[in-house]
């Protein structure tokens, strides 16, 4: 059985990252480090291209510093369409976190904005980092639905 073809990676450092407030001194591109990061409220645009019209599976590593109270929280949109309004992290260190979404054949916007900054010197900063962005159809689901006897 051939293997499974990887799923395409979208390169970090072609997002279009901006602040809440307009600016971009506090949210970009880390090169050194490979990761897009946000150390105030802001968001990432970038562009895919997808073959053919369907559901999309989109694998996002992210990282984050914990704030007075939360982890950072992140609204994701996927073609035009908002598919988390605020996931939380699970856990400061990287992990993958899977959403789906329907994308139409050519080329489709996806965004991440971090929506909960907050920041008090010396005691706590909430920040959000985003390691990685890979995205590939979505598998079928598997699950048959079992038919009711009447």
């Amino acid at each position: 059985m051939p293997p499974a073809p990887a799923a395409d990676e979208v390169k970090l450092d072609t997002f279009k990252v901006k602040a809440k407030d307009g600016g971009t001194e506090n949210v970009g591109y880390n090169d050194g480090e490979g990761k897009l990061f946000f150390y105030v409220a802001g968001m990432a645009t970038a562009e895919v291209e997808v073959k053919a019209d369907g559901t999309y599976q989109f694998s996002v590593e992210m990282s984050g510093d914990r704030g007075e109270k939360d982890l950072p929280k992140v609204k994701v949109t996927l073609g035009g369409k908002e598919v988390e309004k605020e996931f939380l992290l699970k856990q400061a260190e990287a992990k993958v976190y899977t959403f789906k979404g329907e994308l139409k054949k050519g080329k489709n916007t996806i965004e991440f904005e971090f929506l909960n900054d907050s920041y008090k010197e010396n005691e706590y900063d909430c920040n959000l980092y985003i390691h990685s962005v890979k995205f590939e159809p979505a598998k079928a689901d598997e699950k048959k639905e079992e038919k009711k006897d009447k």
